[in-house]
């Protein structure tokens, strides 16, 4: 449906308005202004942002599922967006942490570390690692790992190398090579 001239300032003023609250940790106000903005502009080209915004609201509140619907809704409506890769490693740690589905975990994970942005994808193959240690599935583990190691991360040093070093030394423990 087409907005009239005073609806899109209304429109604009709603993701502000959500944007700075936020920010500034106002989380319920900020998912009441997201959700007002979902209402009147459900095919904004910001929806993915507003998506991933209400879903940290929702979570730093202790909504989980809440989180959850927004971050898959990024993940049903976007191909190939920054917020897809960051709800997928979201997701990943959810559905770790609710043990429904250790192979949705594992398929979140993997999609987060897809992404372009090689900081993020460290982050998830760290995590990815974690889970095959967790469930003894050593090798998978180290090939987790080994993409962390072969990451080419531009101008600041990759802060997840040292625990993936910890953690492949870990396995190589379990696996019996304490070299």
């Amino acid at each position: 449906t087409k907005l009239d001239p005073g609806d899109n300032i209304r429109v604009e003023v709603l993701y502000l308005q959500g944007q700075s609250l936020f920010q500034m940790g106002e989380y319920t106000k900020a998912i009441n202004s997201y959700q007002q903005f979902l209402t009147m502009q459900p095919q904004d080209q910001r929806i993915s942002e507003i998506l991933f915004n209400l879903g940290l609201a929702k979570k730093n509140l202790g909504d989980i599922a809440g989180a959850r619907d927004a971050w898959e809704k990024i993940i049903a409506q976007e191909k190939d967006s920054p917020q897809t890769y960051w709800a997928s490693l979201q997701l990943g740690f959810i559905y770790y942490q609710e043990s429904v589905s250790k192979e949705k975990a594992i398929a979140a994970l993997t999609r987060a570390g897809q992404g372009p942005d090689p900081l993020l994808a460290c982050e998830a193959r760290y995590w990815l690692a974690e889970l095959y240690f967790q469930a003894e599935n050593y090798t998978k583990g180290l090939q987790a790992l080994a993409q962390i190691f072969e990451a080419k991360v531009e101008g600041i040093p990759n802060p997840w190398l040292g625990m993936a070093y910890a953690k492949a030394g870990a396995i190589y423990e379990k696996l019996g090579d304490k070299e």
